[in-house]
């Protein structure tokens, strides 16, 4: 994979990601093949880290929720390293790269399972805390569909070192802008990817003369009404006295 992806990070360099997103793609559909066909820990790896490629250039492009069926699509492979390749250290940041694609693009419940896999696989403890204390805080930042076991950090790093991270992660919690519950809901979660991708085209083909951040939550708010028949508030409607620039 060394010589595509030095390909791909040639054309990142120029700012060409049209470019290195397509051939990423391309890049994408072979390696799926070769470890369908393989399946070896080396046709995972690939796959897989092409797919970890893939998703930061949807964060270079400001697209991140753009990797989210990549990202899907990889799991069984990264599933099948977890039983299969032995060093630990590399599946741990295997995960953790994942759960920060996954929590840029706001797939919360996604990205609290990739950051508790992380925390149990990384051999240092501060890399693993580090994790775990990502887990907890996207966990409470989502609620309820984003639950996760607590009894393998209990017993890595001791019951009240848990019980302080998950304080810590209620009171960060706390400190963050309110978001609408109903994006805790089934009906929401399910229509996440195409919610996204029906908003970025609108906003493409309808630029408007305002803050972007408010222009992409109107948009949205349309999009889950008239598509999906979901009654969603904006950030701007759940903290009316906070201004947003």
């Amino acid at each position: 994979m060394n010589s595509n992806a030095n390909q791909i990070l040639a054309l990142l360099q120029k700012e060409n990601y049209s470019d290195a997103m397509d051939l990423c793609d391309v890049l994408l559909s072979e390696y799926q093949v070769k470890f369908m066909e393989e399946l070896n820990v080396n046709s995972a790896t690939d796959y897989v880290g092409v797919v970890i490629l893939y998703s930061r250039i949807c964060g270079l492009i400001k697209k991140p929720w753009k990797a989210f069926p990549k990202l899907e699509s990889a799991r069984g492979a990264l599933c099948f390293l977890k039983d299969y390749m032995s060093d630990s250290n590399i599946l741990a940041e295997t995960y953790y790269s994942f759960a920060e694609a996954y929590a840029y693009g706001s797939f919360l419940p996604e990205a609290v399972s990739c950051y508790c896999d992380a925390a149990r696989y990384f051999e240092d403890e501060e890399k693993a805390k580090d994790a775990f204390s990502s887990a907890l805080f996207y966990q409470e930042r989502f609620g309820k569909k984003a639950s996760l076991d607590l009894s393998f950090a209990k017993e890595k790093f001791g019951v009240e070192v848990v019980r302080n991270m998950n304080r810590e992660a209620k009171e960060e919690v706390k400190a963050q802008i309110l978001t609408d519950p109903i994006e805790s809901t089934d009906e929401y979660l399910n229509v996440r990817f195409e919610t996204e991708e029906i908003t970025d085209r609108l906003l493409e083909e309808n630029a408007e003369d305002k803050p972007f951040f408010l222009s992409y939550w109107e948009t949205k708010k349309d999009v889950l009404k008239k598509h999906f028949d979901i009654d969603w508030k904006t950030p701007a409607e759940m903290n009316p006295n906070v201004r947003f620039y």
